[in-house]
């Protein structure tokens, strides 16, 4: 038992049965091999990502420039190929 995903992997890695494990925990045993996608057309349902942002004023060029880089590192990361080997 653990109350983290990242606690799970060493026992997947040794083979204790399968868990359903966020790509961006497991992504990197999924390209070496060390783990499997055992049914690779389920996939968990997708959650959107909010910013709140006070409304009425002026955005701050900071806050923009922020905004983007979240933005290009999560449609960039590792985990969010679209390749055969994972991802969405």
């Amino acid at each position: 038992m653990a109350n983290s995903a990242d606690g799970f992997t060493p026992a997947l890695i040794a083979g204790f049965g399968p868990a359903a494990q966020p790509e961006s925990i497991v992504w990197r045993e999924l390209l070496d091999g060390a783990l499997v996608e055992v049914m690779p057309d389920w996939r968990m349902a997708t959650i959107d990502l909010s910013w709140m942002t006070p409304t009425g004023s002026v955005r701050r060029t900071r806050v923009t420039a922020f905004l983007d880089v979240l933005a290009r590192w999560f449609s960039t990361a590792p985990w969010a190929r679209t390749d055969s080997g994972g991802g969405n």
